[in-house]
């Protein structure tokens, strides 16, 4: 994954639904991308963090 989709600065929790399945078509992001992008916007980017420590350990 992108540094750049693992901030909040890629602004695709602001997008409409539409736009967002218009990029997943053509490839400018992965349905990953966007699923990882809304829980951190959702959580916080420190909890995130902290709750992929624990999984990969």
């Amino acid at each position: 994954m992108s540094e750049e989709a693992m901030t909040h600065d890629t602004g695709l929790p602001g997008r409409r639904a539409i736009e967002l399945r218009r990029m997943i078509g053509v490839m400018t992001i992965s349905p990953a991308e966007l699923l990882d992008a809304y829980l951190i916007f959702s959580t916080g980017p420190a909890r995130m963090a902290r709750a992929f420590q624990r999984f990969n350990r």
